[in-house]
């Protein structure tokens, strides 16, 4: 009797030892943990309402709430079918785009619960096919007060996503269009031959005239910031401090080798510091001493050229490569690699 109130007593105490390894240890609900980002290619990052989006393997979507300390996978039916590939995102509270360049047009109005193919090609009578001259593409995709942009090369389309159907945008050429920017009541139009303004409050178009750096060669980016227009190009980066009427050309001091400006340049701005992306590396621009300082990453210092993707909230700066890499940054200048680890 007497060992079996001992036996007892051990179990006991056995037990509360686990108890106590469980509390001090708490189980982490990963039940499938990427230990390498090498399995994951990151073709876009989006911020909306203090998450994080990831476009992950040309079909799947990653969101985070907690900055990058753990991921779950976004409802997202298409991942099954091998007739849509997504390698973008643009998100708007609760509207989510994904979309690629060949004309995938996907989209949720309740933040990634349901998801329809949009209507893009059908409301335009387009079709796609071997016909370089008949086929369409999209460079970008913005939404602006509750209204979807589409750039094309074949020029700009509009809807409200509570409507039905596409328009075009009979005021601007029907040609190569990059991007949108919507500041201070003022869009602005990146295209192939110029860049165009429309103020809500003239209501009219205007082309910059003056803007011609870039005849003949390829555009990549728009950038809006402090009212300093700012646009990457074949030959360079050029700002302009007054609406576009004189650029400057600011890339006297930026190390990238000549050769290789064919790569995408795309501009974006974190804590009012203006960055520079491609293939070639990170440079974040000092417009103090106009000179522009590259940020190194492992992959880069072993010359390793690929695209990375960027996105930016108020306190948080992420990067993501083709090849799996995820930093994190709240100053811009340092950077933390991020391990993704999937939970459900």
């Amino acid at each position: 009797m007497k060992n079996k109130k001992y036996i007892c007593l051990f179990i006991l105490f056995i037990a509360l030892n686990i108890i106590n390894i469980k509390l001090a240890f708490p189980k982490k609900f990963t039940s499938n943990v990427i230990q390498s980002n090498d399995t994951l290619s990151i073709t876009d990052i989006d911020f909306s309402d203090n998450k994080v989006y990831l476009c992950v393997n040309f079909k799947e979507i990653f969101v985070s709430s907690d900055y990058g300390d753990s991921w779950s996978k976004l409802n997202f039916p298409f991942s099954r079918e091998n007739n849509y590939s997504i390698s973008q995102l643009e998100i708007y509270e609760k509207i989510i785009l994904a979309y690629h360049m060949d004309g995938t047009l996907l989209i949720s109005t309740d933040v990634g619960k349901c998801w329809m193919i949009d209507s893009f090609f059908k409301d335009l009578n387009i079709a796609n096919n071997n016909d370089v001259e008949k086929n369409i593409w999209i460079n970008n995709v913005r939404i602006i007060n509750n209204t979807i942009y589409v750039c094309t090369n074949k020029g700009l389309y509009h809807k409200n996503h509570k409507n039905n159907c596409w328009e075009t945008y009979p005021s601007l050429p029907a040609v190569n269009l990059f991007d949108i920017q919507f500041i201070n009541n003022v869009y602005y139009f990146l295209s192939e031959i110029g860049l165009f303004l429309y103020s809500k409050i003239d209501k009219k178009i205007d082309e910059i005239s003056t803007f011609r750096i870039y005849d003949g060669k390829n555009v990549y980016s728009l950038l809006v910031n402090n009212n300093i227009l700012y646009v990457s190009a074949d030959s360079g980066v050029f700002c302009s401090t007054n609406s576009g009427i004189k650029w400057s050309n600011i890339t006297k001091n930026l190390d990238i080798p000549e050769a290789e400006f064919d790569d995408v340049l795309t501009l974006f701005s974190f804590k009012n510091k203006i960055y520079i992306k491609s293939v070639n590396g990170l440079y974040i621009y000092n417009d103090l001493s106009e000179f522009w300082d590259k940020i190194y990453f492992k992959r880069l210092l072993e010359n390793y050229r690929e695209y990375w993707s960027t996105s930016s909230s108020a306190k948080y700066l992420f990067l993501g490569s083709q090849s799996g890499d995820l930093y994190s940054s709240t100053d811009g200048l340092n950077f933390i690699p991020i391990e993704i680890h999937l939970s459900y």
